[in-house]
């Protein structure tokens, strides 16, 4: 807080105590900006430069708002004792007349002007992901996920995730209730919405201190999960218990992993499926052609034309084999392609895709 104290020489004291407290609020987040430009040797811009880009980036967030039109100085919180005043080129005191969002706004400039220090040090990077959590920013997820993955230790970086990943679910479930589907159909949305609360659960699951203290949140993200697909409890049963067997309940947490491109999951609990489902056909032609889509969409096709194939020996349909022909078509094999679309059309002569797949091949 030293830079408070030298700030309250020019400022009345309510204004400052007022941002005392919402500081101490956001202890967690706030970072000494002078600690780092002291050291020189990381720095890529001068102050004013990283001031003038506080200005350029506090201007495309509130150019809307009356209030900061009026006085733009009134949202920079920024060093202990000068800011720069872009319409007279000079240093000049103000401050924010609320110490919350601007706090939050300010430091997430100042550390994406520290570019260089931010792509490697994952202290940074860590300190960015928790500024765009508290401004409601999807920003939070790729800063958050990628120090998690990269095993960086910090007491709440498991919580701060899970409680991103929930935020995004939340943003585009409330699309979906609301129609607003943007650029995706519904079953993408949906989609979209199940992978990040399926992760903010497996997050929240993946500690047991984590767990019981978030029971809560654990509570709210099955029931909004259980509100797309009532099959859900199958998952939970799932995740909560080590020992898992039913066959319905693997079967349909390999499809949601699947939907949600958790390849690797999938795959193993499908075939885990196939190894026990012997009398079941059904069961066994779902699980291989989930598999045939999942080595497709990864443009293995030779290992997708496998478990079409064999999907194939279970169940004969049209489905089958228009994927199969699609598969023949990646592999370059025209006439095999054609061959098996053909099948299709003739099983199911109103199949659309079928039909424009031929025509696409005749030409």
């Amino acid at each position: 807080m030293e830079y408070l104290e030298k700030l309250s020489k020019f400022i009345d004291d309510s204004i400052i105590n007022k941002i005392k407290i919402k500081a101490n609020e956001l202890e967690k987040i706030l970072w000494d900006i002078n600690n780092v430009l002291e050291n020189n040797a990381k720095i890529k811009f001068t102050e004013k430069e990283i001031l003038q880009m506080v200005w350029n980036y506090n201007d495309s967030l509130y150019s809307d708002e009356d209030r900061y039109n009026e006085n733009p100085c009134a949202f920079m919180l920024y060093l202990p004792n000068q800011y720069f005043d872009k319409d007279n080129n000079t240093f000049t005191f103000c401050t924010a007349f609320d110490g919350t969002d601007y706090v939050v706004r300010t430091h997430i400039a100042g550390i994406l002007a520290l570019s260089d220090e931010a792509e490697i040090n994952n202290h940074y990077v860590y300190k960015l992901g928790l500024c765009y959590l508290y401004l409601d920013r999807p920003e939070s997820v790729e800063y958050l996920e990628r120090v998690y993955k990269a095993g960086y230790s910090a007491p709440d970086l498991k919580r701060n995730l899970a409680m991103s990943y929930k935020k995004q679910g939340n943003f585009y479930l409330k699309n979906l209730k609301e129609g607003r589907f943007g650029n995706y159909s519904r079953s993408q949305l949906s989609e979209i919405v199940k992978l990040y609360f399926v992760r903010s659960y497996e997050v929240y699951l993946s500690d047991p201190n984590l767990s019981s203290e978030s029971m809560s949140e654990i509570t709210y993200l099955e029931m909004r999960l259980l509100e797309i697909d009532v099959n859900f409890n199958y998952y939970f049963a799932y995740m909560k218990d080590p020992e898992y067997s039913d066959l319905k309940g693997l079967h349909f947490t390999g499809r949601l992993y699947k939907d949600i491109r958790e390849y690797e999951k999938s795959r193993q609990l499908l075939i885990g499926v196939l190894k026990q489902a012997s009398a079941d056909k059904e069961l066994k032609y779902d699980c291989l052609l989930m598999l045939g889509w999942m080595y497709f969409d990864e443009r293995q096709y030779s290992q997708a034309l496998k478990y079409f194939k064999d999907a194939r020996q279970e169940l004969n349909t049209a489905k089958i084999n228009y994927w199969l022909g699609k598969t023949y078509e990646q592999l370059g094999q025209k006439e095999e392609a054609i061959k098996y679309v053909k099948i299709a059309l003739r099983m199911d002569p109103k199949y659309p895709d079928a039909i424009q797949k031929l025509n696409e091949l005749q030409r």
